[in-house]
């Protein structure tokens, strides 16, 4: 039986691009509080890319990497959380690994995913 989830977690997710296709397995970080994870319920991911310029930076976190996999976070390659990239998973479809994100950059992560989802919608298009 896997470790239980938790918050900065990096794990394995069929996730899709941010234009919403092409889903694939790719890397996420856990953004839902550990006390939060339920067995059979959701967890929230920021997704993690190597397509490293693709990112504004403003909402880009680059993690830890290293040849041959980091010791903390097991990436091994070149990589960045996009935390407007986010999803509410089935804890069922994460696959864990041993990684972790450190603690300064899950901070960041946090930190910007709160702002971005504070932000105000859109005002409705008059026209319609």
């Amino acid at each position: 039986m896997p470790p239980p989830l938790q918050q900065g977690q990096i794990v394995w997710a069929t996730l899709p691009d941010p234009a919403g296709r092409n889903a694939k397995d790719r890397p996420a970080v856990i953004t839902t509080p550990t006390a939060e994870i339920a067995e059979f319920g959701t967890v929230e991911l920021v997704a993690i890319t190597s397509r490293t310029g693709d990112a504004p930076a403003e909402v880009s976190v680059p993690i830890p990497w290293m040849r041959g996999g980091h010791p903390r976070t097991k990436l091994n390659r070149e990589s960045v959380a996009i935390c407007s990239w986010y999803f509410a998973v089935a804890v069922d479809d994460v696959r864990p690994t041993a990684g972790r994100a450190p603690l300064g950059e899950l901070a960041r992560i946090l930190s910007i995913l709160t702002a971005l989802k504070a932000e105000p919608p859109p005002p409705p298009d008059p026209a319609t």
